[in-house]
């Protein structure tokens, strides 16, 4: 399923509260929570080093190539055997995936907002 405008939206705008470019390597409020959803809904099936989970179910996160919307895309509708999870809401959807895009270095050049 292609992420509808509202979602695309929803990214850009979580995204937004992450601040300018450098927000990859400050903690705000919005990559605190991205990270602690992350560790909560994510980890015991995905590693991801900025995290510092080991899961080994699904892929190893830590050098991703995929751009935002992918990304809300994945964790809302799953697929490739990982389960949507559109139950967590927006929100905490836009918040991972944003946490998750800028910590592979998206947010500071590279093409960011494509399925890099």
């Amino acid at each position: 399923m292609m992420p509808t405008k509202n979602t695309i939206a929803a990214g850009v705008a979580a995204l937004l509260t992450l601040g300018a470019a450098g927000a990859a390597q400050a903690a705000t409020p919005a990559s605190t929570a991205g990270k602690k959803l992350f560790i909560a809904s994510c980890g015991s099936c995905h590693a991801f080093k900025p995290a510092k989970t080991a899961g080994r179910i699904g892929p190893d996160l830590t050098y991703s190539h995929r751009g935002l919307s992918s990304i809300v895309s994945q964790i809302t509708y799953g697929g490739d055997g990982m389960p949507g999870f559109k139950a967590l809401g927006k929100t905490k959807i836009n918040q991972i995936a944003s946490y998750l895009w800028t910590q592979t270095g998206k947010s500071s050049g590279g093409g960011g907002g494509g399925d890099n």
